[in-house]
């Protein structure tokens, strides 16, 4: 059997080592997906990359209505993020999205609409965000709508605070996934940046909730001015959790965010080295992001995908319905309430996106997404 690998590396490396792994080693539930450049490969927790032919006796799901593709990219979106609501229990000082008390949230009707349409498609991941996507009206009908329509991963980003043992008790019956943003060691440094007083203890209660149910979080947390010297115990509180891994964000300076005292970059490398080392001694597992590029510190073998993948396996919908390439991107391709999903991934303005490569290696151009467009 020929070895499956991700669908893109760091510039001039080859896959190799553990990104390598044998068709007979993956579930029998896998589905093979049609890409202009190859196929994907899907498990309920992972994405693999195969050249056409390294997938013998396995069925693939052809992609209709083909359209010409520069680069590697779906035909359809594979994976497709919901800002449900910007409503907020929480008002973080650094937050990017703006999220607070507000009536702007995506209508049920058109997302079952949408949904059905993403999954008809061969869609794999749905991940709800928001503001705090618990708090969107419909939650538990489009938990229930997704999970009914086969969807095979559920993901979730919440700050935790509304996980008591009978939310967490409904949460793992549909969910694959879920991360909890956690943005100081301690109450005062979390609550401060949340602005709510016992945010803090909530957000620990409903981790833990979560862990009582057989479902671990991963730690969400944005490094800023605020909590820069609070890394190394955020670490050891992961540690102490035993929480499934931590992602150290860096802070994006838009929206309440675009006011806040930022590191610099000398700090952001010396904390990139910090957390890589510290992470070891206490096996706490780190999770790609600015802070910690997994592939160039570890070593090729534990490299994720690299590059954007923004309208080549991912969409992102904010709440108002604009179809953007991910979150960071502000430029709308289009609006569902005006176009189906499958006309808006494949408009002028989507290809105009993918074919705009920013790296200075144009080699591995068919391979990588290149660098981070935001």
């Amino acid at each position: 059997m020929k070895a499956l690998h991700h669908p893109a590396s760091p510039c001039d490396l080859s896959p190799k080592g553990n990104l390598k792994l044998q068709l007979k080693d993956l579930p029998e539930d896998l589905e093979v997906v049609e890409c202009n450049e190859g196929l994907g490969v899907f498990t309920k927790r992972e994405f693999f990359w195969a050249e056409k032919g390294e997938v013998a006796n396995r069925r693939v799901l052809p992609a209709e209505n083909k359209f010409d593709i520069n680069g590697w990219g779906f035909y359809s979106p594979m994976e497709i993020e919901l800002e449900l609501t910007k409503n907020c229990n929480q008002e973080c000082i650094h937050c990017w999205n703006d999220s607070f008390r507000t009536t702007g949230e995506l209508e049920f009707e058109k997302l079952k609409i949408l949904l059905a349409e993403f999954k008809k498609n061969h869609g794999q991941k749905l991940k709800l965000i928001g503001g705090e996507p618990m708090m969107y009206k419909h939650f538990w009908d489009l938990l229930d709508f997704s999970k009914g329509n086969g969807i095979r991963q559920i993901e979730m980003t919440s700050n935790g605070r509304l996980i008591t043992k009978n939310i967490a008790d409904k949460l793992i019956t549909s969910l694959t996934d879920i991360f909890i943003s956690l943005h100081g060691s301690n109450s005062k440094i979390h609550n401060y940046i949340t602005q709510r007083e016992r945010s803090y203890e909530e957000t620990i209660k409903g981790i833990k909730h979560m862990q009582d149910k057989g479902m671990n979080p991963s730690l969400r947390y944005t490094i800023m001015g605020k909590n820069k010297g609070d890394a190394l115990d955020m670490l050891d509180l992961a540690e102490d959790l035993n929480v499934k891994s931590i992602k150290f964000n860096a802070l994006i300076q838009k929206g309440r965010g675009a006011n806040i005292d930022n590191i610099s970059l000398e700090d952001l490398f010396l904390l990139r080295n910090l957390v890589y080392s510290e992470s070891k001694k206490r096996n706490v597992k780190l999770e790609k992001s600015v802070v910690y590029t997994a592939g160039y510190m570890d070593g090729i073998e534990y490299a994720r995908f690299y590059g954007c993948s923004g309208l080549r396996s991912c969409a992102y919908i904010s709440s108002n319905g604009d179809m953007l390439p991910c979150s960071l991107v502000p430029t709308s391709i289009g609006n569902i309430y005006e176009q189906s999903l499958n006309t808006l991934w494949r408009n002028s303005l989507a290809q105009k996106f993918r074919d705009t490569f920013d790296c200075e290696n144009s080699s591995c151009q068919n391979t990588c997404g290149g660098k981070c467009k935001a």
